[in-house]
Parts: structure tokens; C-alpha cells; sequence
């Protein structure tokens, strides 16, 4: 678990963050509790807040989704995607 700031270089993998994780290139979590910055792949299970990236897949999404390609349990779609159920 990551309460508060994770920062990497290349990868990340954490079961659930609470807070920021930002990554130069991947950034994969159980779960995101906040903002999620991948500089190329974000990919979660469950996001509450946002996911910012190339490309963003998360399973369970409460929030927005900003990237060149965003999906979710829901729909997929370009640029930016949300959800809120």
C-alpha cells in the first residue's frame, strides 16, 4: 500500500494507492485512490479520482480518464472518458 506521493522511473506496481503514483512509462495498481499519472500505460482495477496517460484501462472507474485512449467496464473512448457509477 502507497498513502501518499509514489514516484518511479520506469514501472510501478503497487495493491493500492492512496494519494499520487506518477511513472515515466507504466503504472499498473490494484487500486487508485486519487491521481494516476503513466507516461505511457496506466491499468488498475479499480480508479476513484483520475487516470492520466497514453493509455488508460481500469475496470471500475469513479472518475475521468484523460489520454489518448481510455477504457473502462463501461465504454471506451478517446481523449477523455468518465464514469461515475
Amino acid at each position: 500500500h502507497v498513502n501518499g506521493i509514489n514516484l518511479c522511473g520506469l514501472n510501478s506496481l503497487t495493491g493500492k494507492t492512496n494519494g499520487v503514483s506518477a511513472c515515466i512509462l507504466i503504472n499498473i495498481s490494484g487500486v487508485i485512490n486519487g491521481v494516476s499519472f503513466g507516461g505511457l500505460i496506466n491499468n488498475t482495477i479499480q480508479t476513484k479520482g483520475l487516470q492520466i496517460g497514453l493509455f488508460n484501462k481500469t475496470k471500475n472507474l469513479k472518475g475521468f480518464q484523460i489520454g489518448l485512449w481510455n477504457d473502462n467496464e463501461k465504454r471506451s473512448f478517446p481523449i477523455i472518458n468518465w464514469d461515475f457509477d
